[in-house]
């Protein structure tokens, strides 16, 4: 579906567009990379996220899970792990997202920030609210990004490899785990418990 949109927008302004050619090897790039890989021009990025999120939200009842990912989340949640959901995301997407599949009570709180590099923050603000200690507490994620911010707040981090960024690349930033498949994540949490 991010697809779909991202080329709804690029194709009207002469951007590149993603295509099952060029997607793995974007996935491989930096933000930044993906952008003048793509011809936009740096000015024209901020207008381009407002606009994906816009649409990102008028779709929001129609996005699909990974598969075995709200299986995994009702799995962790009967074993009396607590669930968080931070993301640059807005809030009522994520909670149609979460309604549509059954997951409202999955999810103990949802942060979102507008800001791209703001997830370091919203992780340490959230261990502290919930007085969690951070090496205690997992970050799972699929972007550099959400590397980066993992340590900032101090946790460990599961790279998922069927997200945003490639396996590959998450693999050489050095994250605690990689996993393939959601159910794997169970194993990794029960192995550091």
């Amino acid at each position: 579906m991010a697809v779909a949109l991202y080329n709804r927008v690029a194709q009207p302004r002469g951007w590149g567009l993603l295509t099952p050619e060029n997607l793995e090897e974007l996935r491989g790039l930096s933000m930044q990379g993906r952008f003048v890989r793509l011809g936009i021009p740096p000015r024209a990025v901020p207008a381009l996220v407002v606009r994906l999120i816009r649409l990102y939200r008028a779709e929001a009842a129609r996005v699909p899970l990974h598969p075995g990912v709200p299986e995994l989340l009702r799995d962790l949640r009967a074993r009396g792990y607590r669930l968080f959901v931070v993301s640059t995301n807005a809030e009522e997407t994520i909670r149609a997202v979460l309604a549509r599949h059954g997951l409202e009570q999955a999810v103990e709180e949802v942060r979102t920030s507008g800001r791209l590099f703001g997830k370091g923050r919203l992780l340490s603000g959230l261990l502290r609210r919930h007085h969690l200690l951070p090496q205690r507490s997992v970050y799972v994620g699929d972007e550099l990004r959400d590397l980066e911010a993992s340590r900032q707040a101090g946790l460990r981090f599961v790279a998922v490899s069927w997200g945003v960024d490639t396996a590959s690349g998450l693999q050489r930033a050095g994250p605690d785990a990689l996993v393939h498949h959601p159910a794997e994540i169970t194993r990794w949490l029960e192995s550091w418990a």
